[in-house]
């Protein structure tokens, strides 16, 4: 009798996966890659969109803190700098000739030169020479040197652009001489700047405005706006920003304000 047996057998088995097997978990898987490159994708755009607004609301109280200094030291709000020396005018894209005038995207600052950076306590203001007295003399009682300082709206941007009278500090004096150097300098926009006129840039303050607005009151207590046609007549000034940003699909507004008063100085309007 002929016996079979199984032990002498060798059966091999394959492991893995059907077809009906990979027809069903090929779109789970490809599901929760996708599921996951979304989330990736969504923490990096948050992440971006995060440090953009807080790039931007860095700018606006940089840029805010900026004006109410340059406020301090102002003497005047002015509502147009006159016709100005090229390239430091309005016109041929802010490099012509053409006066600034107050409205709702610029502010005109009637402000005091300084010997040195006006944060640094040694410093003191510009006067001129003999006008009455000597530089060696009593000259705190001088004329005072003025620049004037202008915000305004670029490209998108905010922008801070400083403007110069002529002056000298010759030996043999006349009537632009002073008695010390200014520390502020002309300003133009970049690219134009040149020994002749302008010894440095305009400041890019803030990128991505969509607003830039003034209102002028009486006082620092006044609710009352004045039209920017009279800002000669007011002290204060309300000055408010606001930025627009969409990054990676996550759009961003912000807007900041600050209220400022100049000083309290009596001087004739140029």
């Amino acid at each position: 009798m002929h016996y079979s047996s199984i032990n002498n057998q060798t059966r091999q088995s394959t492991t893995g996966f059907t077809l009906i097997e990979m027809l069903i978990i090929a779109p789970i898987v490809i599901l929760a890659i996708g599921g996951f490159i979304a989330v990736i994708v969504t923490m990096v755009g948050s992440v971006l969109a995060t440090r953009d607004q807080s790039i931007m609301t860095y700018e606006s109280q940089d840029t805010l803190s900026r004006i109410e200094d340059d406020v301090r030291l102002s003497a005047q709000f002015l509502a147009t700098t006159g016709t100005l020396i090229t390239p430091q005018g309005s016109d041929n894209n802010f490099a012509g000739t053409a006066a600034f005038t107050n409205g709702t995207d610029k502010l005109i600052l009637y402000t005091l030169a300084t010997t040195k950076n006006p944060a640094d306590s040694t410093r003191e203001l510009v006067y001129y020479a003999n006008q009455p007295n000597l530089c060696s003399g009593a000259k705190m009682y001088n004329k005072v040197y003025f620049n004037k300082v202008i915000y305004f709206i670029k490209s998108g941007s905010l922008w801070r652009r400083t403007v110069m009278p002529d002056y000298n500090t010759n030996v043999t004096v006349d009537s632009e001489t002073v008695c010390a150097a200014p520390w502020q300098q002309n300003s133009c926009n970049p690219g134009y700047a040149s020994a002749t006129r302008c010894k440095t840039n305009d400041i890019e303050l803030m990128k991505n405005v969509s607003t830039f607005a003034v209102e002028y009151y009486s006082s620092s207590s006044s609710s009352t706006i004045i039209s920017p046609e009279n800002a000669t007549t007011a002290t204060t000034i309300k000055v408010s920003v606001t930025g627009n940003k969409n990054t990676a699909g996550l759009p961003y507004t912000m807007t900041q304000s600050t209220r400022a008063t100049r000083l309290n100085l009596a001087v004739d309007v140029p």
